[in-house]
């Protein structure tokens, strides 16, 4: 009874034995797999990134370009609105015409008083207050050298 029972004991830790090699060859695929997945995700965002860069790069050029586009077009309905309230129109006034309410109508005026102010101040020449070579500038340095 006692070498049935330990052959029984015996051949159920054979049994759990294989199926722990069996486990552990399962968890050995598993990793296998989930690694050159990872490999896969990794050259997949690569490739994406470098297709789309020259994109990214045209659109932010694009952006720029709007951008200074909308600021001298932003600055010209700046001008209109200073026009018209130098022409003795009133902020409601100019608002009704522009179709804006009073709040941009002042902003815009404001912005026509800034835009007319940096005009002015860059059309004025530079005030020389120091006469002196700047040694940082690559043609003083050459001089110097």
């Amino acid at each position: 009874m006692v070498s049935r029972r330990l052959a029984a004991a015996r051949e159920r830790h054979v049994e759990q034995l294989a199926q722990q090699r069996e486990n552990e060859r399962n968890v050995d695929s598993a990793l296998e797999v989930y690694f050159l997945a990872d490999e896969k995700i990794a050259e997949a965002e690569q490739e994406c990134e470098r297709r789309t860069a020259p994109h990214e790069l045209a659109i932010a050029r694009l952006h720029e370009r709007r951008d200074v586009v909308v600021e001298q077009h932003r600055a010209e309905q700046g001008r209109a609105a200073l026009a018209a309230a130098e022409a003795d129109r009133t902020v409601e006034q100019i608002a009704t015409l522009f179709g804006v309410d009073e709040k941009t109508a002042r902003r815009l005026i404001a912005a026509g008083r800034d835009e007319r102010k940096s005009t002015v101040e860059a059309s004025e020449p530079p005030v020389l207050t120091d006469l002196a070579p700047d040694p940082a500038d690559p043609a003083v340095a050459a001089t110097l050298a």
